[in-house]
Order: structure tokens, then C-alpha cells, then sequence
């Protein structure tokens, strides 16, 4: 069995939701928690002085240069040195989807696992509700 994957934000973790993984490039001040550092996904410094359409190609380009196999096993290494092997692993960053905000680094890197890889991997924190045109209609 292998490690399964999640994403949240440093402020919605919940331990029960499982390992926190750190994915920022710098560590959070007040974290509760031991945060193992995902390098690998980590976006670069650079990176984060970008807008949106420059930002996301530039993050995506990093992962797939990348790679999923290095992506995985560096993920699974980290449930293993922590003794969680078969635990969710929850890749964690400081952005609050809930609050408006509609992306964030580790929102890119949970499509490009499920869309690209079809790796499960579900935002546990709030996310923001779908335009009105993509809302569920009523059934009554």
C-alpha cells in the first residue's frame, strides 16, 4: 500500500485529515505540526512576483519537467521517514481558497495530478463556490 494524497491550506489543517506536508516555499511561523518540505513541488521564489496566467504556466512547466514518477516517490519517501507509509499525505500552503481566492499553487498541482496522473487527490480546506453558470440548478 502506498501513501494517498490531499490538499489544504496551513490554517484549515485538522491532524485527522492526516500527514501535513509542507509545499511553500517558506515554513509557517505558528504551525502546530512537524512539516516534512516537499521540494519537489514546491514553487521556485521567482515564481511567486507573477500573475496568474504566468504564474500557472510557469508552475505546471515546473512540474511536469518535474516529473510524476520523482513527484511520488519523493512524497511516498517522506510518509516513509515519518513511519506513514500508508497514510494521506496533505500537501499544505498558505492560501485560503474559501475566501475568494481561486488558485493557489497546490490547487494547480492537485489538477495536474488528477487530470494528468489520475492521482485522487481532494482539497480538504473551503473552497470557493462555482460561478453561477457551473452551480448546481435547483431540482425543484
Amino acid at each position: 500500500m502506498a501513501a494517498t494524497f490531499a490538499t489544504c491550506s496551513y490554517g484549515e489543517f485538522r491532524l485527522e485529515m492526516g500527514y501535513p506536508v509542507r509545499t511553500t516555499v517558506g515554513a509557517p511561523r505558528r504551525f502546530a505540526f512537524p512539516t516534512p518540505h516537499l521540494e519537489a513541488v514546491t514553487p521556485r521564489p521567482w515564481m511567486l512576483r507573477m500573475k496568474y496566467p504566468e504564474f500557472k504556466e510557469a508552475y505546471l512547466s515546473l512540474l511536469n519537467r518535474t516529473g510524476i514518477d520523482t513527484v511520488v516517490q519523493a512524497a511516498q519517501a517522506i510518509a516513509d521517514n515519518v513511519g506513514e507509509s500508508d497514510s494521506r499525505l496533505v500537501f499544505l500552503c498558505f492560501e485560503h481558497l474559501g475566501n475568494g481566492r481561486k488558485f493557489c499553487h497546490r490547487s494547480f498541482l492537485r489538477t495536474w495530478l488528477e487530470n494528468e496522473h489520475g492521482i485522487r487527490c481532494p482539497e480538504l480546506g473551503a473552497v470557493p463556490p462555482p460561478p453561477p453558470e457551473q452551480a448546481q440548478s435547483s431540482l425543484w
